[in-house]
């Protein structure tokens, strides 16, 4: 016994091991051997009839929970501001392409849980901001109180989101736009994938269990400023509602910052659904509407924001390049046609929210030096050197790294003809990194987002910014006759001070 024992020492071992290779290959023969793949029409059959989505046209669901204002941090390195909502819904008309979102939005820090079974809130609640959003085919706009205003440049995050914030509608637009089937060996199992593009839009994959429940998409969405946005949206904890298996969570993602997160009340098929544009949105178009404001200097307007164009001696100036590639191509068209002999250098960005400088890549790429706060200026070099491969690159023909120019304090424009002077704001209680602009010769101040708009909610906010730009006025002995808002236009400078109840300095 001895001897066999002496004998067996070093087999054992190699036994042992020879046993487990072979186990571990054995495996992973298994797991590179897929199940047999299904096309996809038949996987999105499989799905939709899993789903309970098979003959639908119209999809509304309700709940609670965060959201994020995209795009509108204090400071460029923050976070965008989540905020909860106590109430939201969300409906689409796939066939006609019709969206609408609703939603009430408080000024309280964001919970982790939702108790979805405590009632809703009855009547507004201090400091709620209630918002309605729109889009339908090639139009979007949102409706404030009783008031319209068109929001173009939010078309294409509502289009993205119709078809891809639910299983259903992704299950439908991966039918309409001839999706690609695949596999995919995640978390010890196999997941067939739906893979597809709507060009100039977005492109999208769908991640499905064997059971047909949807449980991500991952997608790609080209923003304005941004350059391609990796956006992620999760379906969780499925329920069976009516005749729908439908997720009971909904969380969506930026380039893995939160901007959605959703537990569903209820989901309704088939609703009426009438989305109609107003013929004002309709009719807006892009072109700016121009004003006179003085030789050499015009007003910009339209929509929600506006711009300011300035004539130097040998150049022209443009303050702020707002919303989207189309406003930034419309402002240079318009530049051209006031002064067509002079090149447009000069755009300055009062500060690095979404909405106000989503004409930028545009101008950049035109050649003009973008003016934005020093704190501001890292972060937009980094921008602009995102790709946006979904469609043309407005800096695809620039032979040079967009010139990004910070201001810290102030900036000269110095010119015979007609100076301009670019100031920090301090303290404003809008965004961190605030320029204003200021022609000594006209006694003109151009801002923005420091007076009371139609849309202002926040009275005392809106208020508070009005003081803090009469006090930096005050502080650098400028005294306009004019202000002009780059969000609700022109004014006589004692307007303003009027309105938060200030004297205006002698002229």
């Amino acid at each position: 016994m001895t001897s066999a024992l002496r004998s067996g020492k070093g087999a054992w071992p190699r036994l042992a091991a020879h046993l487990v290779a072979s186990m571990v290959l054995l495996l992973s023969g298994c797991a590179v051997l897929p199940p047999q793949q299904r096309d996809a029409a038949e996987l999105i059959r499989h799905a939709e009839a899993a789903l309970g989505s098979s003959t639908m046209s119209t999809l509304v669901f309700r709940g609670q929970g965060l959201s994020a204002a995209i795009g509108q941090s204090a400071s460029p390195e923050d976070p965008w501001p989540v905020r909860s909502m106590r109430s939201f819904s969300r409906a689409m008309h796939f066939d006609e392409r019709a969206y609408r979102e609703d939603f009430i939005r408080g000024p309280a820090e964001p919970f982790d849980e939702v108790d979805t079974g405590a009632p809703a809130l009855a009547g507004p609640q201090p400091g709620e901001t209630r918002g309605v959003v729109l889009a339908r085919q090639a139009f979007s706009w949102d409706v404030v109180g009783v008031a319209v205003a068109p929001s173009q440049t939010s078309w294409q995050s509502r289009m993205h989101d119709l078809w891809l914030s639910t299983p259903q509608g992704a299950l439908k637009a991966a039918g309409r736009h001839g999706a690609r089937a695949g596999r995919l060996f995640e978390g010890l199992r196999w997941l067939d994938t739906l893979s597809f593009e709507v060009p100039g839009q977005f492109s999208a994959t769908l991640f499905l269990e064997a059971d047909g429940r949807v449980t991500r998409i991952e997608s790609v969405l080209p923003e304005p400023l941004l350059g391609d946005v990796a956006v992620r949206t999760d379906f969780s904890d499925y329920r069976q509602r009516g005749v729908l298996n439908f997720p009971h969570r909904i969380v969506q993602r930026y380039d893995d910052v939160l901007v959605l997160d959703v537990w569903v009340r209820s989901v309704a098929l088939d609703e009426p659904l009438a989305v109609t544009v107003p013929e004002s949105v309709r009719t807006s178009g892009n072109a700016p509407a121009v004003e006179f404001l003085s030789t050499g200097v015009w007003l910009l307007a339209g929509g929600t924001h506006h711009s300011v164009l300035i004539e130097q001696a040998d150049r022209l100036v443009l303050v702020e390049a707002p919303l989207d590639e189309a406003r930034g191509r419309a402002l240079l068209a318009s530049a051209r046609r006031l002064v067509d002999n002079k090149p447009l250098s000069t755009t300055v960005a009062t500060h690095h929210h979404l909405d106000q400088i989503g004409g930028v890549r545009v101008l950049a790429g035109q050649g003009a030096t973008v003016l934005i706060s020093r704190q501001a200026q890292p972060w937009l070099q980094a921008v602009l050197q995102r790709p946006l491969l979904r469609r043309t690159d407005p800096l695809s023909d620039l032979k040079r790294e967009p010139r990004i120019q910070g201001v810290s304090v102030r900036e000269l424009l110095d010119d015979p003809q007609r100076p301009v002077e670019v100031h920090a704001v301090r303290n404003s209680p809008h965004a961190n990194g605030m320029l204003m602009v200021w022609l000594p010769r006209e006694r003109l101040l151009i801002h923005a987002e420091a007076e009371p708009t139609a849309a202002d909610t926040l009275e005392e906010a809106a208020r508070s910014a009005t003081l803090n730009l009469l006090d930096n006025l005050a502080r650098l002995g400028i005294a306009p006759l004019r202000i002009v808002s780059l969000q609700s236009g022109a004014r006589r400078a004692s307007e303003v001070y009027r309105s938060v109840g200030r004297q205006a300095p002698p002229r």
